[in-house]
């Protein structure tokens, strides 16, 4: 049941900083340059936890960690273009 409650705190974690760098985005569309640096330090920092942090990683935390990763390598090529 422990890891079912850290996998469940993981992912809100995971949704919330997703909901908050795209909400930003989309306030500041036209340059939105500001979410993109807010969102590739927080999805990095999370992915670095997913994978690092042993109480909390799991398969699925895993998982989270390269979606994470996957999304800080897309916001990244979005800054740079």
């Amino acid at each position: 049941m422990k890891k079912v409650k850290s996998n469940l705190v993981m992912f809100l974690i995971f949704a919330a900083y997703l909901a908050v760098t795209i909400f930003i985005f989309i306030q500041t569309f036209p340059d939105s340059k500001i979410a993109l640096v807010i969102g590739i330090p927080l999805s990095f920092i999370y992915a670095m936890f997913c994978f690092f942090y042993k109480r909390v990683r799991s398969k699925m935390t895993i998982w989270w960690g390269i979606l994470s990763l996957l999304s800080t390598a897309w916001w990244i090529f979005l800054l740079t273009k």
